[in-house]
């Protein structure tokens, strides 16, 4: 089975553009990443196929992936 994840457009962890709004907002929370985990959430999606302003194919469909 493939799996298909695409962010959503109020998934601001996904872009390092909010990094700086996203900590001050957010830094009273224990559990709120650190440098490196931001910057690596991505890394986190295994075992599936991430699209982001792309396409892939799956059994013979297009699929277009943007969080936009």
């Amino acid at each position: 089975m493939q799996r298909v994840v695409i962010a959503g457009n109020h998934e601001f962890s996904f872009d390092l553009e909010y990094e700086e709004i996203l900590k001050e907002r957010f830094s009273y929370k224990p559990t709120f990443p650190s440098n490196e985990d931001f910057k690596e959430v991505k890394s986190l999606l295994t075992n599936c196929i991430y699209l982001e302003d792309q396409e892939t194919d799956i059994f013979g469909y297009k699929v277009y992936g943007t969080p936009w």
